[in-house]
């Protein structure tokens, strides 16, 4: 069980990014071809990679995949340098297991939405802040989601 906290911040700074329709299976590689572009950029990665899930089209995700990095990077055909990303009273919910296990979290945080009536302003991005590789079930992840403010 995830736990919730409202009015929450989001600022992710120095980001190398992939963003386009892809199937489940693809993203390995892809994260696998962000490194590869940012180690040939000579930067370094800072930590793990953040995804954000914007869709879902024929099977297909509509997925952002971000990678905290050192330094400013040159944009490359496929993929593009983002000086900063930063959502405001944002829900988060810190859980800790496998990070394939996402959707649980993800429900939890669309029934608080729904309960206490509030809308979103983004989609959820998902931040794995420890990652054990002898043990994923370990590992521990942050999920954030931006609401509205406004009171309708």
């Amino acid at each position: 069980m995830a736990t919730i906290t409202e009015h929450q911040t989001l600022e992710l700074h120095n980001l190398f990014t992939f963003r386009g329709l892809i199937a489940k299976e693809e993203i390995p590689e892809i994260e696998k071809e962000l490194e590869q572009a940012i180690n040939l950029a000579g930067a370094k990665r800072e930590s793990c990679t953040i995804k954000a899930v914007h869709g879902l089209l024929y099977g297909k995700y509509d997925i952002e995949l971000i990678i905290p990095i050192n330094k400013k990077i040159e944009d490359t055909e496929k993929f593009t340098y983002k000086e900063t990303i930063k959502i405001l009273n944002a829900l988060m919910a810190k859980c800790k297991g496998n990070p394939a296990d996402v959707d649980t979290t993800l429900l939890e945080l669309e029934k608080y939405i729904a309960v206490n009536k509030l809308l979103p302003t983004s989609v959820a991005y998902q931040v794995v802040t420890s990652m054990d590789e002898a043990d994923t079930d370990n590992s521990e992840m942050v999920i954030y989601i931006g609401v509205s403010a406004n009171i309708l």
